[in-house]
């Protein structure tokens, strides 16, 4: 499923107090999405959010230790750590648990009981914890043992998926580099080409592109822009990415267009999607009617990205008479 049915999935999940598990392939966004999501609910809730890695755990860790009685005759468990959390939440708390397919069949086994019985060797886990768990899948060797099948018995299981879409209107939120955006939507099959390998290489990926965003919004050196790039995303990203980026910062200043709104627009593909980007990035309510002037002139394939692009970044772009004559002209295809 795309990222909008996912946070639909999940909100759905914790509301039915069910647990789901969230497979899907490396760096393409599962727990951040479980976050993003856990940080919406608990903030109209009143309620928190955690993020446990059984990975790194023992067994111990979701029993509890063994502790003597005073006459030493018996024996119970002492909660600590994540599990004590767990047993004294008296409001909601969202328990995200990380890559659960790398951890040991015994910390997996210990889990099973936590999530589905809620309660072991006697603890009760409060009424108020939610469970969603993430992990990558068993092919991707990404060390995933597997998850033992009571444990996936035991939860509803999705598989999140790529779409440029999704991760450009997430980028746009996020104020990645609308460069970035654009070469995104140009290369679509680039933003996530996962090829498990021994190199110390990195293939393209959604947290890849995430990456190269954040480097280059605090001022990548242009010297060193081909070798960070290689080091997020690979080579054939890098090498593809910078010859993009030559053609960007060639392109007339897209201040000119709006000076001269019928000055000729560009004919080369990611010429096109370079200038709707850096138009969308420089929307305000001064030149925003000169935007959609311009997008009316646009291709479908163009003009709905700069304007879904513009909106995505801020809301208020859409609250001009432009967007009711645009709208009209292209409503087959924002379908």
């Amino acid at each position: 499923m795309r990222a909008k049915q996912l946070k639909a999935a999940i909100r759905l999940a914790i509301k039915a107090n069910k647990n789901l598990l969230i497979s899907g392939a490396p760096a393409i966004g599962k727990t951040k999405i479980a976050e993003l999501v856990a940080d919406e609910i608990c903030a109209e809730q009143d309620g928190s959010w955690m993020i446990c890695h059984p990975v790194t755990d023992d067994p111990s860790d979701w029993k509890g230790l063994g502790f003597p009685s005073e006459d030493r005759k018996s024996a119970h468990f002492l909660p600590y750590g994540n599990l004590l959390a767990l047993m004294q939440a008296d409001k909601l708390l969202i328990c995200i648990l990380d890559d659960v397919g790398q951890a040991c069949d015994s910390v997996q086994a210990a889990l099973m009981q936590v999530i589905e019985e809620r309660t072991i060797n006697g603890l009760k886990i409060s009424d108020n914890v939610r469970f969603i768990l993430c992990t990558n899948r068993k092919g991707d060797k990404a060390a995933v043992r597997g998850v033992i099948e009571p444990l996936k018995s035991r939860t509803i299981i999705v598989e999140l998926e790529v779409n440029v879409d999704d991760w450009c209107l997430w980028a746009n939120q996020n104020n990645m580099p609308p460069e970035l955006v654009a070469f995104a939507k140009l290369r679509p099959t680039l933003l996530h080409d996962f090829k498990p390998s021994t190199d110390m290489s990195n293939s393209s990926s959604p947290r890849g592109f995430e990456a190269i965003g954040r480097m280059m919004l605090n001022e990548c050196p242009k010297e060193i822009e081909y070798e960070i790039f290689r080091g997020s995303c690979g080579d054939q990203v890098a090498t593809e990415f910078c010859g993009f980026l030559k053609n960007y910062r060639e392109m007339p200043d897209p201040e000119a267009y709006l000076r001269e709104p019928d000055k000729p627009l560009p004919t080369d593909e990611s010429m096109t999607y370079a200038l709707a980007a850096a138009l969308a990035a420089r929307a305000n309510k001064q030149n925003v009617q000169k935007i959609y002037d311009l997008a009316m002139r646009l291709d479908a394939e163009f003009s709905t990205f700069l304007i879904f692009s513009m909106v995505q970044r801020d809301k208020k772009m859409a609250q001009c008479a432009g967007m009711a004559t645009w709208s009209k002209k292209f409503a087959p295809y924002l379908m």
